[in-house]
């Protein structure tokens, strides 16, 4: 070797090394998926920016318990010998004696979460009639008592932290529809991957997968997840069955920088299908 042989090598290195062949849709969908700066945090207005709806009791948490008040004073209860309060790990049925009457007060089938029902304990305080329950999981917050799409979402935000949500399945057209659905009630941001494909090539899905076959237009998908990979708050419907880069295991690896549901289509008895989460 000559004396400057560590440049000659660089030089060796630089000069030899070859173009990395890339397809031309690679830099298409790359110009098409949306850059972070454009990704805004959406306000839930299906839950704060809306009126509460009205409750005929009044709802806290704190820490480790949940409180319920009810108002009782018109029903002329003159005993807790005349409240009946039912109570299991994930529901709540409250009663009450008036004038010779039991009157169901409040019927939950299912709590928000599960409960330690041995430990429940409830009082009259005045007019009002107090249920105290005990959580199971103490860290986590409820934002109302039942299992409802509000208190729900509501739920869901606390617990994502802004991860962005993947939703994978056998259908476009319901992934899409799901992705909608929960980006709204959670407030995020829909992302279809379709749309982001279908702007970026000028055709449709299913005009590729024709032309050019099924495994290219899984491969474009996924460099439209890595793209997506690293922005927060969204929900991203991804392309259904052979298309979709779900479908192949070595594809997933973007998928996994979030939470991912699985949507599974299956016949029931009627002529209407199921939908179940995975």
């Amino acid at each position: 070797f000559p004396a400057n042989h560590s440049r000659h090598i660089a030089t060796y290195s630089r000069a030899s090394r070859l173009p990395l062949h890339r397809p031309a849709w690679r830099r298409s969908l790359l110009a098409a998926s949306p850059p972070a700066s454009r990704l805004r945090f959406r306000p839930r207005t299906s839950l704060s920016a809306s009126p509460a709806a009205a409750h005929d009791y009044e709802f806290t948490d704190t820490n480790g318990e949940v409180e319920l008040r009810l108002d009782i004073g018109k029903l002329g209860i003159e005993s807790s010998r005349d409240v009946f309060v039912d109570v299991d790990d994930m529901s709540l049925l409250i009663r009450a004696k008036s004038d010779g009457t039991l009157r169901t007060l409040m019927n939950v089938g299912t709590l928000f979460d599960r409960v330690k029902s041995s430990e429940t304990i409830w009082f009259i305080d005045e007019d009002q009639l107090v249920v105290n329950l005990k959580k199971v999981e103490q860290e986590l917050k409820w934002p109302d008592i039942d299992e409802s799409w509000k208190s729900l979402t509501a739920g869901i935000t606390q617990l994502l932290t802004g991860i962005s949500v993947h939703i994978v399945g056998d259908s476009t057209d319901i992934n899409e529809a799901v992705a909608k659905e929960i980006a709204e009630g959670i407030g995020y941001l829909p992302v279809c991957t379709s749309e982001l494909l279908e702007s970026a090539t000028q055709k449709s899905v299913d005009t590729w997968a024709a032309s050019e076959g099924v495994d290219s237009v899984a491969e474009a998908e996924c460099v439209v997840l890595e793209s997506l990979s690293s922005h927060v708050r969204t929900v991203v419907a991804t392309l259904g069955g052979k298309q979709g880069a779900a479908s192949r295991f070595d594809k997933w690896q973007y998928l996994h920088s979030g939470f991912t549901v699985w949507l599974s289509v299956s016949e029931a008895g009627g002529e209407e299908g199921s939908l179940s989460l995975g």
